[in-house]
């Protein structure tokens, strides 16, 4: 907390300083900003944080380190048809389990497929 002298000793330094001067420690320093320098400051502001926004930084590879892999990369996918009503609507379904080893198979995702005619791509709510 600062005390009353030093309260003082600040406002008096303020009320000297002119509207282009700021305080730094003990000193005042000149600040000339006009306004083509206002300009030239701004622009290479605006070009730092648009390199760093490209990834040009660490923050990219941070990113990456905790995203998680692709759960329907493991998957097999089988194309069938819905039969919850008359429409037969086309779905892929994704499971996972080795068939050939007698493993029963656990179902994963579903999802329309675009190729089919019927429904091309979308589901009802049913499906």
């Amino acid at each position: 907390m600062p005390g009353q002298e030093e309260i003082k000793r600040i406002a008096a330094t303020c009320s000297n300083l002119s509207t282009r001067q700021a305080v730094k420690g003990e000193r005042a320093v000149n600040i000339d900003l006009t306004r083509r320098s206002f300009l030239k400051l701004t622009g290479a502001g605006v070009a730092a944080t648009s390199l760093g926004a490209m990834g040009f930084g660490q923050a990219e590879a941070a990113v990456a380190a905790h995203v998680r892999d692709f759960k329907l990369a493991t998957t097999i996918e089988t194309r069938n048809i819905c039969t919850y009503c008359s429409v037969a609507c086309g779905i892929i379904m994704y499971s996972r389990g080795d068939l050939a080893a007698g493993e029963k198979a656990d179902l994963i995702h579903i999802e329309g497929d675009a190729d089919h005619p019927t429904n091309r791509g979308t589901l009802c709510p049913k499906g």
